[in-house]
């Protein structure tokens, strides 16, 4: 198809299922394909939408907006849910919550269930959620959750072989308000990573749980880019990162590490610039970081 629109107009309520058979060869898989350069909108314009991927269907589109709205200010709210090893793929971008007063939420939930997108934004300018669960995979080359000014973006990664992964850049908090977090064994891998990108903005990040785990090396992770930012791995946490400073150019930042935490980098900066406040605190059994 040319795009499409699900759910898309005041009071219009929509929901696409696209469910593979039980046992389906590459062959007999339920597919929508709309192209590499058209958009599929999901709840626009005052809209309701749903899009649910199972067993093995196929979604592909050049652009996906999950609640989208338009510009006479109509606001709509969407969801989509990606389970059973169904597969997602976006060329461009994927967004969630992508005007002001939209809201959107994504679930990737279960082994072989994935979403793949050239860049992922949560709360681009309006509301946006993700979870990914049990197993579920997202992959981005640039990820940015709450991106524009007046945003909001969660991001969610839970349970053993849940994976969240950005090879390019991470940002959480960029000009809005961006959340993120590792729970309960789940994983999250970076280039570098930065909280608090922008000024105005801020970001907050936690790494909780024996097994969970935040992978940032390959660039530098900045807490407290030019915005307020804050980072916490706790309860056996885990963070991995070549060079970690904390206090680059923002109006504050802090680092927590306890509960037998491990952090480890090559080397970190608290305070890195002047007049910044930057702060770093080491505590409980068993909690290590190692420079």
């Amino acid at each position: 198809s040319n795009g499409g629109s699900i759910g898309s107009g005041e009071g219009a309520a929509g929901t696409v299922e696209i469910v593979g058979a039980p046992t389906p060869s590459l062959e007999d898989r339920s597919m929508w394909n709309a192209g590499n350069s058209a958009t599929v909108t999901v709840g626009g314009a005052g809209g309701q939408g749903s899009l649910f991927v199972s067993n093995d269907g196929v979604f592909h589109s050049g652009g996906l907006d999950i609640s989208a709205s338009d510009a006479n200010g109509h606001t709509g709210s969407a969801i989509m849910t990606i389970s059973s090893d169904a597969d997602v793929s976006t060329a461009n971008t994927g967004a969630i919550g992508s005007y002001a007063g939209s809201a959107g939420s994504v679930t990737v939930s279960g082994f072989g269930s994935s979403w793949g997108s050239s860049t992922l934004v949560v709360g681009s300018v309006g509301t946006g959620s993700l979870r990914v669960e049990d197993s579920g995979f997202v992959q981005t080359l640039v990820g940015r959750i709450g991106f524009a000014t007046g945003s909001q973006g969660s991001v969610t990664v839970t349970g053993e072989g849940s994976l969240l992964r950005a090879t390019t850049s991470l940002y959480v908090g960029d000009l809005g308000q961006g959340s993120l977090t590792v729970e309960n064994g789940g994983d999250v891998r970076s280039t570098g990573g930065r909280i608090g990108q922008s000024a105005g903005g801020s970001g907050t990040a936690l790494v909780t749980g024996n097994g969970s785990q935040w992978d940032a090396r390959g660039g530098l992770l900045a807490i407290g880019d030019l915005g307020s930012a804050s980072l916490a791995v706790t309860n056996q946490g885990r963070l991995l990162a070549d060079t970690i400073n904390i206090g680059t150019t923002g109006a504050s930042a802090a680092f927590t590490a306890s509960g037998g935490a491990t952090v480890e980098s090559d080397s970190a900066s608290v305070g890195y610039a002047a007049d910044r406040d930057g702060s770093a605190t080491i505590t409980g059994n068993g909690t290590s970081w190692n420079v």
